[in-house]
């Protein structure tokens, strides 16, 4: 239970104003494994959720940052999409961060 987060942290947000953002204090999740010779973990709060931002990255570097804007332009419309690609991951990654945008 070492690397699990308590409530509170779990359902930290990022602040509202970015100047409280860059001035405020940071929330860290930090824990120690007591495994000799490695130094503890701590990561800022929130967590990134890497699946939808690396599908939106992975977006902008297959397709451009303008067919990117014109399916966002499309669904906005609502229009349907087709997701096609080679790799399930990438496609999955893909059509999630379809979602967050």
């Amino acid at each position: 239970d070492k690397l699990r987060l308590t409530r509170k942290q779990a359902y930290t947000t990022f602040p509202m104003s970015e100047l409280h953002h860059i001035q405020g204090r940071r929330r860290h999740f930090k824990t120690n494994l007591n495994i000799p010779d490695t130094p503890g973990i701590k990561l800022p709060l929130p967590l990134p959720d890497i699946g939808k931002q690396w599908g939106v990255a992975k977006l902008l570097l297959t397709i451009g940052s303008d067919s990117l804007l014109l399916a966002v332009k499309l669904l906005l419309l609502e229009r349907s999409m087709l997701i096609l690609g080679q790799n399930l991951e990438e496609i999955t990654a893909c059509a999630c961060g379809w979602l967050s945008l």
